[in-house]
């Protein structure tokens, strides 16, 4: 078992993949504005920004109206195998929030950056012992003043020792 390798490798997934970085960082001025048009800077790895915008845990409290996009990656339940004591299912959880007006109700980046993220992990193996599985998608229900957020569920299956 080492939760914290498992989830350094998918943060390291997040921080390293720029298309992924512009949809959080870049404000659209109009529906048609794309974050991923070659007119845009790279984010590359400019840690300032970087560290606004993914979080090893689930911090909120900092958003704001001037807040970019985040995402918060954080471990879920660990379930233990009932027919092999060597084997155990890790969920992985993304909290991914957008301001409302800002960015959501202009280009639909919510849905935008889930459906990327699905494409960046789903059916890939990570890390752990198979590729990772995509179990659910809920609204957070309670996210801060102005934002939108939907939590994603992943699941990998790893060892026990």
């Amino acid at each position: 078992m080492n939760m914290t390798k498992y989830l350094a490798t998918f943060y390291n997934v997040l921080t390293q993949n720029e298309e992924l970085k512009r949809l959080l960082v870049y404000k659209p001025e109009h529906g048609l504005d794309d974050p991923l048009s070659p007119d845009k800077n790279d984010i590359g790895m400019d840690w300032d920004l970087i560290d606004q915008v993914i979080m090893r845990s689930v911090v909120t409290d900092d958003l704001s109206n001037d807040s970019k996009c985040r995402i918060c990656v954080y471990s879920g339940n660990r379930t233990p195998d009932k027919e092999n004591y060597m084997y155990a299912t890790q969920d992985i959880i993304f909290d991914v929030y957008v301001h409302a007006k800002q960015y959501d109700s202009i280009d639909f980046r919510l849905t935008t950056i889930c459906d990327y993220l699905n494409k960046l992990v789903v059916n890939k193996h990570l890390t752990g012992l198979t590729k990772t599985r995509f179990l659910a998608g809920q609204t957070v229900m309670s996210p801060p003043s102005g934002f939108v957020g939907y939590r994603l569920y992943y699941r990998i299956g790893t060892s026990t020792k």
